[in-house]
């Protein structure tokens, strides 16, 4: 099927975002979490990763699935007739056709080939669908002035239906409102720029779905592709989305580029306590990619290319259940992000990867959760109820038992984390090589800073976790390439400035958490061998002298009893085990 050439959209529609018609709520996603004072510069060190805790650069499959879906989302049929008025029958040839004024009557379209729709200042206001196209063509939206779309149908009925693509476009000031008693907006792919949308529906906002999937008679497995459409694509586009289940919902992949403006509320929003309860039964998504369902049974399809992509764009998002959903990747390489979740901020099945953009996760269960997570530049905030980045592929059946399917590496950016559950938590590895990571972990508890299942190392960037000493999930490795220092004592430390010196005084590394905490892991490039460095908390003095002879210094009074620190770093009883039951998640 044929898809969107931008370029060949006039000079008059790639006019920058606009206030969404009526406004529309805007959610204020709040700090990052936790002060980031000190030394936050980061050292990018070795900007490739580790896979299964050798070192190495990490080459994931996501810029080859970026530039496939990009491809997919480049061309449309444009009709090249000449613009004539629309008379209220039913559109059976392709051509332009001008709508205007006040209609009471759903807009028709049966023909195959490509439509386009001129709106000047329409309201259309029916019982159920107001524009529904039947054939496989092409069907552009092109918007002047103020529109609306209303229908009152109480069983629900789609605003606008295509079965073919759809191009929602406008001139300098456009823009469209909707109240949808179902979906606002469905067809096969749906490209918005260079308008402006303000949507309340019942059920999806934007709804991308591959109609031929679901025929009853279908039988045997898909043979998807990005080229078979599915996929919402905004760019230079305002768009806010009030609904009552997902906000966007597309088959294959959702791309959001430009000088987009996207607000999301879904289902009321994140609910003001978060509870592993609240998070279990929570609906409606803000932004989800996959997964495709076909046949009459409705099976999900198994596919490893879902892709969330955002390379640009002012995004807020205050969703019941994830704000970000992909059911294969998630790739964030630019833009400002402001979210509020009742499940995970960012979730993707496979792969998460954030190379660029602001991102503040000011309320959720958990924050960042993939199976793989690479931080490898950008900005992170988390505040989250469990653990802050999660890598979990959801077939974790022991804690302590190494899944070497999940890993976290963080290469670049800078990271904060403050988290009620464990701060980051691998079911494999977790590597460090650089950037910036700052956490605060839970003061009680069987939860902590850092835990992992796999083997944590530090091999280069600033690193400085706080939380408690009841149950620290791992010791950083002592094949780590870049110096390690561990604290404990057995009473909690009041909150203030945490920062290591250098003998003369110069703080190397500081930052003060949200909570109180014993547990201190600290990191950074100056900590050289056989070198001499001071710890402190606010004015308090932990170690005076603490003279670097191996890559992890341990310091202070270590929990666990006789056992100490066991194999690969965990805490717990004799032989290092977990000591009880809980911990790892």
């Amino acid at each position: 099927m044929k898809r969107f050439l931008c370029v060949a959209l006039t000079a008059l529609m790639l006019c920058l975002p606009l206030a969404a018609c009526g406004g529309g709520p805007s959610p204020s996603g709040g700090d990052l979490g936790g002060n980031t004072g000190g030394n936050t510069g980061g050292n990018n060190g070795n900007t490739g990763g580790s896979t299964g805790g050798n070192t190495g650069s990490v080459v994931s499959p996501t810029a080859t699935n970026a530039e496939a879906a990009k491809a997919a989302a480049d061309v449309i049929s444009l009709p090249t007739a000449a613009e004539k008025e629309y008379d209220g029958s039913t559109i059976t040839e392709g051509g332009v056709y001008a709508v205007r004024g006040s209609l009471d009557t759903k807009i028709s379209i049966t023909c195959d080939a490509a439509v386009e729709l001129k709106f000047y200042d329409v309201t259309l206001s029916v019982a159920k669908k107001a524009i529904e196209a039947e054939g496989a063509g092409d069907v552009i939206l092109t918007l002047s002035g103020e529109n609306f779309i209303k229908n009152t149908n109480p069983d629900g009925s789609n605003g606008i239906d295509v079965l073919g693509d759809l191009l929602i476009r406008g001139e300098a000031g456009s823009c469209l409102t909707m109240d949808v008693t179902k979906n606002a907006v469905t067809a096969n792919s749906i490209t918005v720029e260079g308008t402006s949308l303000d949507i309340t529906s019942q059920k999806d906002g934007l709804h991308a779905e591959i109609a031929r999937f679901d025929d009853a008679a279908f039988t045997g497995v898909p043979d998807l592709s990005y080229a078979d459409g599915g996929f919402v694509h905004l760019k230079d586009a305002g768009v806010t989305l009030t609904t009552t289940d997902d906000g966007i919902q597309a088959d294959t992949f959702v791309w959001v580029e430009g000088e987009t403006t996207l607000t999301v509320t879904t289902n009321g929003g994140a609910p003001t306590t978060i509870t592993e309860a609240s998070s279990d039964a929570a609906s409606g998504k803000g932004v989800k990619a996959g997964a495709l369902d076909y046949g009459a049974d409705k099976t999900d399809l198994a596919w490893d290319k879902y892709l969330l992509l955002i390379e640009g764009g002012d995004l807020t998002v205050n969703a019941n259940d994830d704000a970000f959903h992909s059911d294969g990747e998630i790739v964030i390489s630019g833009g400002t992000l402001s979210i509020a979740s009742g499940d995970d901020g960012i979730h993707a099945e496979k792969l998460l990867t954030i190379s660029g953009g602001k991102i503040d996760i000011s309320r959720c269960y958990e924050g960042a959760e993939a199976a793989k997570v690479e931080i490898l530049g950008g900005e992170l905030g988390v505040v989250a109820a469990d653990d802050g980045i999660n890598a979990a592929d959801g077939t974790q059946a022991i804690p302590g038992n190494k899944n070497s399917n999940c890993r976290i590496l963080i290469s670049g950016g800078k990271t904060t984390v403050v988290s009620s559950g464990d701060g980051v938590d691998s079911n494999g590895d977790f590597i460090m090589t650089g950037g910036t990571l700052f956490v605060t972990g839970p003061s009680s508890g069987d939860n902590t800073a850092l835990d992992t299942d796999g083997e944590t190392r530090i091999d280069g960037g600033y690193l400085l976790a706080v939380g408690c000493s009841g149950m620290m999930g791992s010791s950083p490795s002592n094949s780590s390439k870049q110096n390690v220092i561990v604290y404990t004592q057995n009473s909690n430390l009041t909150v203030s400035e945490v920062y290591i010196a250098d003998m003369g005084g110069t703080k190397l590394l500081s930052y003060t958490p949200a909570r109180a905490f014993s547990n201190i892991v600290v990191s950074c490039p100056e900590l050289d061998m056989g070198g001499a460095y001071s710890l402190h908390a606010g004015t308090q003095t932990l170690a005076e002298s603490i003279v670097i002879a191996s890559s992890v210094t341990q310091l202070g009074t270590q929990p666990g009893g006789q056992g100490g620190f066991g194999p690969g770093g965990g805490w717990g009883g004799p032989g290092g085990g977990w000591g009880g039951p809980g911990g790892h998640r």
